[in-house]
């Protein structure tokens, strides 16, 4: 068999170019020093920005269709070419510079300075290798980097078995189990691809966003603390926070009467007890499990977010009531109006004390648009759907103080949840009127009011507007809002616009 030496290559493909082309091919890169002529141009090795006037070294090749590209770097980043560091065409620093390296002679480069450039070349190796120690050392400082270098430095020693030390702390307990788990998943026989990895996520239905070393951290905090639950707040699903890894947000939750995402600002340490935790499954969930955790999930975004679904048969008001309704007289005709109004009238006296229909003109016309859309339906289908859609007083009462409870478990101090509740309700009805902006505010508002850590009185809700006891993203009206809440239990602007929710003037 003939080998192909790269003479013999690059003589075949010239004879393939044109005159032109083939110059440029064959052409080898030129290198030059300069002063910089602005501070724009950035270091190839560094990656830092080259200040005007300090001298660079300019690397020219022929890109595509012949063009000149420039590269530069500082002359203390440049590392010999392995062409003229190794082989048969090695050569000192000295010399690449005296053969290859031009400079304009009115910058007084060479020769004048050649000495300190063959330094600073020679020195550039050194460098650079401490560059790439320094970078594994500040990748080091996060956690899966400590966590890598804690399961090699593991690896590499190999400790005989022996009782296991006690743990200073939960966090040191936490990182030893992480590192336990990160080195089962290193070692696993296959390896687990990136998409392997996010099955264990799809099984525990959390966010499978993130690059493989973010996934992975999920997967094994998930596999030492369990899988998150929803959030205490709104019910909205929480994740991890790539930026970090260690706290856990909330991206808020979809509500369906809105039509629109209710955005949430909770956040807190992965390992806090108001981040609740569920069983972690290490293989796809039987059908029995899943059903178990749609019922968790259902429970936990319905304490969160205060509402009702369907109702249970099971109730004995609501069997009374569709007793009610089988006798009731029924007559609906979608072009005679007054079948419809005299329905409506039926369904809202029915209702009245055991559904939870809100006052107004708002529910009226709901509920003649739901009959209207229904005709074929008689009362008892048709009340069924006013309880599916408003929820009995009963139950809607458990709702709110399962919320309640959910608000005061986040809450550092549980005293301010009544507040941090009216806060978030009346973001809800700012985001239900289209104004994102005054919505997002009273959000960041319930947030702030989470995190404190004093209880908050009529007498020093003020006080978290100026001063050095300023609260960020409390101003004065709001203030003046917490205060009044505090003295009579609710807030006018809140009781405003739950009245125009409803439909009252």
């Amino acid at each position: 068999m003939k080998i192909l030496t790269c003479t013999t290559i690059i003589s075949a493909a010239s004879l393939l170019l044109s005159e032109d082309s083939k110059a440029s091919f064959l052409k080898m890169p030129e290198y030059s020093l300069e002063k910089a002529k602005s501070a724009r141009s950035t270091c190839n090795a560094c990656k830092e920005k080259i200040a005007k006037d300090d001298i660079r070294l300019c690397v020219t090749s022929k890109g595509p269709q012949g063009i000149d590209m420039n590269r530069y770097w500082h002359v203390g980043c440049f590392k010999l070419p392995r062409k003229f560091a190794t082989g048969a065409d090695a050569m000192s620093v000295a010399d690449f510079v005296e053969e290859h390296v031009t400079a304009d002679a009115d910058d007084e480069i060479l020769p004048e300075r050649k000495d300190e450039i063959v330094r600073l070349i020679e020195g550039a190796a050194d460098k650079l290798a401490d560059m790439k120690k320094q970078a594994k050392e500040d990748s080091d400082t996060t956690v899966m980097g400590r966590i890598k270098r804690a399961a090699e430095e593991e690896e590499e020693k190999e400790p005989p078995k022996k009782k296991k030390r006690k743990s200073e702390g939960d966090d040191n307990d936490d990182f030893d189990k992480l590192v336990k788990e990160y080195r089962a998943i290193a070692g696993a026989k296959p390896k687990l691809t990136l998409d392997a990895l996010k099955d264990y996520l799809r099984w525990n239905r959390q966010v499978l966003k993130g690059t493989k070393d973010i996934v992975t951290f999920k997967v094994i905090d998930g596999k030492v603390n369990g899988r998150l639950g929803r959030c205490l707040l709104d019910g909205g699903l929480l994740k991890i926070d790539d930026a970090d890894l260690e706290s856990v947000t909330c991206s808020g939750q979809f509500d369906e009467g809105l039509q629109q995402r209710i955005p949430c600002s909770f956040s807190d340490n992965r390992l806090s007890d108001k981040v609740p935790r569920l069983k972690w499954f290490d293989k796809e969930p039987t059908d029995e499990e899943k059903e178990e955790m749609d019922k968790i999930a259902e429970a936990s975004k319905s304490a969160g977010q205060g509402v009702t679904s369907a109702t249970s048969g099971d109730n004995p008001k609501l069997k009374e009531l569709m007793e009610k309704a089988e006798k009731a007289e029924w007559k609906v005709d979608a072009k005679n109006k007054k079948t419809i109004s005299a329905a409506t009238k039926t369904i809202s006296s029915l209702g009245k004390g055991v559904i939870a229909i809100p006052d107004g003109m708002r529910a009226k016309t709901e509920i003649a648009n739901l009959i209207l859309q229904n005709t074929d339906k008689n009362a008892k289908e048709m009340l069924q759907l006013v309880v599916d859609k408003y929820g009995l007083i009963e139950e809607q009462a458990m709702r709110a103080e399962a919320k309640e409870e959910a608000i005061a478990s986040a809450c550092k101090v549980p005293a301010n949840a009544p507040l941090l509740g009216a806060m978030q309700e009346l973001a809800k009805l700012y985001f239900a009127e289209s104004n994102r902006n005054a919505g997002s505010s009273y959000i960041k508002v319930a947030n702030a009011i989470k995190d404190m850590d004093q209880e908050i009185t009529a007498e020093n809700a003020m006080s978290f507007s100026k001063g050095k006891t300023k609260i960020p993203g409390i101003g004065a009206s709001t203030a003046k809002k917490m205060k009044e809440f505090m003295e009579s239990g609710t807030i006018e602007k809140l009781e405003e616009k739950r009245a125009l929710a409803n439909g009252q003037s």
